[in-house]
Parts: structure tokens; C-alpha cells; sequence
């Protein structure tokens, strides 16, 4: 995760990805978003102007291991989404 690390004990499951504060990589199935298996990132949300309808809460992104928004780790990865308790 950037800058800090967060204590996965702090945390619970959720399956509702709106809720979603931390995603853990479980699985990477599709290489190039430059994030690691078993680390835990927080979850960051772009907000649009123009806001597309699935999009309501913003779009759900994480900073990578190379410091770039990667938009994909819902996508092509297999994860577990926390919150904080």
C-alpha cells in the first residue's frame, strides 16, 4: 500500500464494492497493473463531473506499486474487499 500500512486485524469483509475502504490482491489473472499478490491497497474513488450513472460513489481505483491510479484491480484481479470496523 502507499505510504502506510494498515493492520488487516482493523478490518472486515465486505462484498459490496461501494463499501469497499482496502482491496487485498488475492490473485493478479491479467499482468499489467503493477500490483503484488497478498498486499493489501487502500481503495481511492474518482469523481467525474459529468458523473456516469455507474459511477454514483466514484470510480474505484488503487495507487499501484509504481505509483500510478490503476482502475483495473476489480477487474483483472481475483480480491477481498475490506472496510474498517
Amino acid at each position: 500500500m502507499h505510504n502506510s500500512q494498515i493492520e488487516i486485524g482493523t478490518l472486515e469483509i465486505t462484498e459490496i464494492e461501494e463499501e469497499a475502504e482496502y482491496v487485498k490482491i488475492v490473485k493478479v489473472i491479467y499482468r499489467g497493473g503493477d500490483v503484488t499478490e497478498g498486499k493489501t491497497y487502500k481503495v481511492e474513488r474518482m469523481h467525474y463531473n459529468n458523473n456516469p450513472a455507474d459511477f454514483l460513489n466514484g470510480e474505484a481505483y488503487v495507487i499501484n506499486d509504481m505509483g500510478k491510479q490503476f482502475f483495473g484491480a476489480f477487474n483483472m484481479c481475483r480480491t477481498e474487499m475490506y472496510k474498517l470496523k
